[in-house]
């Protein structure tokens, strides 16, 4: 594993596009120092922890965790920081334990988690990050058992290959847990990588007879165009898939994974929302809540726009509020989901920052005063760049409340 391996930044050149008079706000968004967490209030229901060294972050996440905060979701800020949100959930001595990786090698990375998994960490999935040239995962130990045992990583430059390897890997028995794409640097497409778990005894999904079933118990969907991506999803699921997660990939692309569903009822019913505006992701998941969708966590992702070339996140400040011709801003992607016969309905607030210290107030005061939940968090696409002016991030966190019965 490198130690501190993300903290290397790629300088852009922005005073040749535009004036850097423009870009004097942007200034507040420079390089952030996180508050150490021996000073952080660890009375208060979320706790969120950025920084840019793995060495720091495993230090907080053990003071943290001992004072019975358990990791919730992790994100690339967009820039060279990571950032994990915790709840506290837990009592001392009964706490969880984490274990964090991180590393520009897959075969490194592999060893490292079946060593983990010896031990009796787990992955968490809502917490990987891809980077550039790298991935960084959490592993966390739990009070009680395990969930698998043994892991495997796939990692391929190409969404066709990826697929022909996850459905061999389902045929061996392996689960799908999570993916993130590393990027090499911009412009270059990186590599997908997947991570499956199994468990020593079950060497066969239960429940599933064939071989065949088996190749198909996974589906991948990968498209530019959020449109084409909206109906292959309703396509999908009328065949019984149901989604597991989402990443970007390759430049502007998205990919969604689904799993074929054992004994599917009823279809389930997808919604996809792309944005660059924090106020249209929460009036459009608002929107489509009131008709009885739900976002999935493990579905909120950023992305190129298409056509984007990457400049549109550094210039399209505050999620993409200034335009400039021929550059696409970033987008925010959320995939809803309706279950058959859904009666429960749920509200949702954006939180959009460029400064995680601001962020934890917001969290704090919003979750307090408003009975919100946090429910998923997502970075920006582009991958540890800094601009003359230090470094560029977004950082996003959705929160959900139930709504009572109306």
């Amino acid at each position: 594993m490198r130690e501190g391996s993300i903290m290397r930044r790629g300088l852009v050149g922005v005073a040749s596009v535009v004036c850097l008079a423009s870009l004097a706000p942007l200034a507040l968004w420079g390089d952030r120092e996180q508050e150490p967490t021996s000073q952080s209030d660890l009375r208060q229901r979320y706790l969120l922890l950025s920084t840019i060294k793995t060495s720091t972050m495993q230090e907080e996440l053990d003071t943290a965790a001992a004072a019975g905060y358990r990791a919730v979701v992790g994100a690339r800020t967009g820039s060279s920081e990571f950032a994990v949100l915790l709840e506290k959930v837990a009592q001392p001595p009964e706490v969880y334990e984490y274990r964090l990786l991180a590393t520009t090698r897959t075969s490194t990375m592999q060893e490292e988690l079946n060593d983990a998994a010896a031990d009796g960490f787990h992955i968490l999935s809502r917490v990987m990050m891809g980077g550039q040239s790298e991935i960084v995962v959490l592993l966390e130990r739990p009070p009680g058992p395990p969930l698998y045992s043994e892991y495997l990583l796939l990692a391929t430059e190409l969404t066709g290959t990826l697929h022909a390897e996850l459905a061999q890997a389902a045929a061996q028995g392996w689960n799908l847990l999570g993916m993130v794409r590393a990027e090499e640097k911009v412009g270059l497409s990186g590599e997908h990588i997947v991570t499956l778990g199994r468990a020593a005894d079950i060497p066969r999904v239960p429940g599933v007879a064939s071989l065949t079933e088996l190749r198909e118990r996974y589906l991948g969907l990968a498209t530019r165009r959020t449109a084409t991506m909206q109906k292959e999803l309703a396509e999908a699921a009328k065949k019984g898939y149901r989604v597991v997660t989402a990443s970007p990939t390759s430049g502007t692309e998205l990919e969604i994974i689904m799993e074929k569903q054992a004994e599917p009822a009823d279809a389930f019913e997808y919604k996809l929302i792309a944005t660059n505006r924090a106020s249209t992701l929460q009036k459009e998941l608002n929107e489509e809540a009131r008709r009885g969708f739900r976002l999935l966590p493990q579905a909120l992702v950023g992305k190129r726009g298409a056509g984007s070339s990457g400049w549109g996140s550094l210039l399209g400040v505050a999620g993409g509020t200034v335009t400039i011709p021929g550059m696409v801003p970033d987008e925010i992607v959320a995939v809803l989901e309706r279950a058959p016969e859904s009666t429960t309905r749920y509200q949702y607030l954006v939180l959009d920052t460029m400064r995680t210290s601001t962020m934890q107030e917001e969290i704090s005061t919003t979750v307090s005063e408003q009975a919100y939940k946090v429910a998923a968090m997502a970075g920006g696409p582009t991958p540890e760049e800094a601009t003359p002016l230090g470094v560029m991030a977004a950082l996003r966190i959705v929160l959900e409340k139930e709504l009572e019965d109306q």
